[in-house]
């Protein structure tokens, strides 16, 4: 989830709206201000009507829109974007404020969608037995990632303007059509039904593996027979060569 680099554009606001346009620091900090309010409104949705949603749409929904708003930024500092002084900006009025407010709309659609739905989807389909320590795991991944990402974007950042939203751009990307191939829906279930569903498939998947696994043995056993044919027949022809 920390991937698609959203920490990165809160902790890092203030330089990116400086980036963008916003020449003053006291500008561009409240910039970062709005940010926040952004992120705590659109949060508010996702807690009112996730059990409504689902989860799958949510995070299909929410990660395909990041996507969009990462591309488009990328897309506009590829194209506007320069170095300076060891400086990014963009220029041009119109693909600053298209920047500002893709870098909005991004963080809106990640507050109503991933923000909540990921953590909550991440227990939920743990094993009962499992749960805290599976929680306490993927939480310290989580956190790692997002340590790794954060400590790495101001050089990134610096190095090219548009690589980063790229790179964030193909994550987003990547897990929405995870999701979107491989979630069961865990809407209206509980936390019982939703580990019968979690056991069904995995057995459903080892039963298509122990398949596969019948058919490559056949293969091999075929041919090895096929070998040890082949290898009589020339040792016969040898014989019949030398008698």
């Amino acid at each position: 989830m920390m991937l698609c680099g959203i920490d990165a554009v809160l902790y890092y606001a203030p330089i990116l709206f400086s980036q963008a346009g916003f020449s003053s620091q006291r500008a561009s900090f409240l910039a970062s201000g709005v940010s926040g309010i952004v992120n705590l409104l659109c949060t508010i949705p996702a807690q009112l009507w996730m059990d409504k949603w689902g989860r799958k749409f949510p995070l299909v929904g929410g990660g395909i829109a990041m996507t969009l708003c990462y591309l488009g930024i990328g897309t506009l500092y590829a194209i506007y974007g320069e170095k300076a002084n060891g400086e990014v900006h963009i220029n041009g009025k119109a693909p600053q404020w298209a920047v500002i407010a893709l870098i909005y709309i991004c963080i809106g659609n990640f507050a109503w969608s991933w923000a909540v739905v990921f953590k909550i989807y991440a227990c939920e389909i743990m094993p009962t037995r499992l749960r805290a320590k599976a929680c306490a795991l993927q939480q310290l991944a989580n956190w790692l990632v997002n340590f790794a990402v954060t400590l790495t974007a101001p050089m990134f950042l610096r190095a090219s303007p548009s690589g980063p939203y790229f790179l964030f751009c193909s994550a987003a990307f990547f897990v929405s059509v995870v999701c979107y191939l491989f979630m069961p829906e865990t809407k209206e279930k509980s936390l019982e039904e939703i580990e019968e569903l979690f056991e069904k498939k995995m057995k459903s998947s080892e039963s298509h593996l122990d398949t596969k696994f019948l058919f490559v043995e056949i293969a091999i056993d075929i041919g090895s027979k096929a070998m040890s044919a082949v290898n009589s027949r020339s040792q016969s022809h040898v014989r019949n060569v030398e008698q």
